[in-house]
């Protein structure tokens, strides 16, 4: 089966898309997702005999079109239109240079990511479409506490594909609920996201006093009740690995921390590389995840995948993810006094840690290893393409 892939950037966690650009070529993309679980999807979907897989992404910055052959993969990189064609059409300079790019390829079927630009590009393609929804604009928006141009924007996309879409992909009930409301319940499939494989190799855990974040800094993320909860916690260590988004909200927890006496006790790490990562949460005793909003929550699966155990805020998608008191624990978003609970009791019971750890990776083979996510998503597209 030929499969087209229609969403944001996305790469191989072992290359650097930089590596391939020529002189001059800039690269930028929104520091905030990279959207590993496509890249970790197209891999399961490779491995499947008799696929072809495609990845299609529109990269500003680059000068030419390229397609680069990866891990059995094809990456077509597209070069944007230009931003005033893109503002004058809005955005339909690009969708008309997808289309004719797509009718090149003549894929079987497209899988659009998300209810945004990629997703409404995909849908009105022509070729049969399933759309993978991965949250709400408007519960994001509204975590955020602001509503602005990216909001309007992606709340435009949203409700166009919501009038086309007829086969949904749903990352956890939370998004199945709200498929309900515009695609019939039979054309409705829960699927879970895909973790990168290394995740599932077996680690040297080492469950000290550490908990670990990752994830940007931003307030949507609420990394400053984490670090008031670290502070209520006498014996507890915190390791934030992330990138600085939101720099006044960076600032502010800098600041904390210096006035505080934490400096000991909280350290910051830039962004790491997937494997960097992997060892990172295998030095930890659990991985913390304190959002105001989470449609999944990809670094709580790669955590529990390892044997690691997590603690995540109650809401969007996380009690989807996260059993509560098995697989680790929940605790209401902004309660810093439950949260430090939750952080002092599972470094004190370490055997309890180790224990959920355990019941965890058996979760995470079970519900997010490529293979078992892309065989579900084939069944998928075998069910659109018979219909």
């Amino acid at each position: 089966m030929k499969i087209a892939i229609l969403g944001p950037y996305t790469f191989p966690y072992n290359y650097s898309i930089k590596d391939f650009l020529s002189p001059g070529e800039k690269f930028y993309h929104n520091n905030e997702h990279t959207h590993p679980w496509i890249s970790n999807l197209a891999q399961g979907l490779a491995n499947i005999k008799g696929n072809d897989v495609n990845i299609i992404m529109l990269i500003p910055g680059i000068l030419k079109d390229r397609i680069l052959r990866l891990d059995n993969i094809n990456y077509h990189l597209l070069k944007t239109t230009s931003k005033i064609n893109q503002v004058f059409s809005f955005f339909h300079s690009n969708k008309n240079k997808v289309h004719k790019y797509i009718k090149k390829i003549n894929p079987d079927i497209i899988h659009g990511q998300s209810r945004g630009r990629d997703s409404y590009f995909a849908i009105t393609s022509g070729y049969p479409c399933v759309i993978t929804n991965h949250g709400q604009v408007e519960e994001h928006y509204i975590a955020l506490n602001k509503k602005n141009i990216q909001y309007r924007i992606g709340k435009r996309f949203e409700n166009k594909v919501n009038k086309k879409i007829k086969w949904c992909i749903a990352v956890s009930p939370n998004c199945k609920e709200d498929c309900k409301k515009y695609v019939p319940k039979s054309n409705i499939f829960q699927i879970d996201n895909a973790i990168n494989y290394l995740f599932f190799k077996e680690y040297n855990l080492k469950f000290q006093n550490k908990i670990i974040y990752i994830g940007n800094i931003t307030k949507l993320k609420r990394v400053f009740d984490l670090v008031k909860a670290i502070e209520l916690v006498k014996d507890a260590e915190l390791c934030i690995i992330s990138n600085v988004v939101d720099k006044d909200y960076f600032y502010e927890i800098k600041s904390y921390i210096e006035n505080n006496n934490l400096l000991k006790r909280i350290t910051f790490i830039k962004k790491l590389s997937q494997d960097e990562l992997a060892l990172k949460i295998a030095d930890c005793t659990a991985l913390c995840l304190p959002s105001a909003y989470e449609s999944f929550g990809m670094v709580l699966a790669e955590a529990m995948a390892e044997g690691i155990p997590v603690i995540a805020s109650n809401v969007g998608g996380i009690p989807y993810v996260v059993k509560d008191k098995e697989t680790g624990f929940l605790f209401e978003p902004g309660n810093i006094k439950e949260l430090s609970e939750k952080i002092e009791y599972i470094i004190k019971n370490k055997n309890e840690a180790k224990k959920m750890g355990m019941t965890a990776k058996e979760e995470a083979r079970k519900r997010w290893h490529p293979d078992i996510v892309a065989e579900k998503t084939f069944a998928v597209y075998k069910k659109v393409l018979n219909q």
